[in-house]
């Protein structure tokens, strides 16, 4: 379970690297980043960048 774990992290991080950085702006890295309905466990990029997001808003 583990192993597979690495692995799909692995995936995901060049997929974020790809998808994010290279985005026009920050709304459009988080819908590359995946669907609404992906957990945290899904996706913890996506869920890193929503957490941002709402600290920004929060100290603005």
């Amino acid at each position: 379970m583990k192993a597979w774990n690495v692995v799909r992290l692995k995936r995901l991080t060049k997929n974020a690297k790809q998808a994010f950085w290279h985005s026009d702006d920050f709304n459009d890295g988080i819908k590359k980043l995946g669907s609404q309905s992906s957990s945290p466990a899904d996706n913890p990029f996506r869920a890193l960048a929503l957490a941002g997001q709402d600290a920004a808003e929060h100290h603005t």
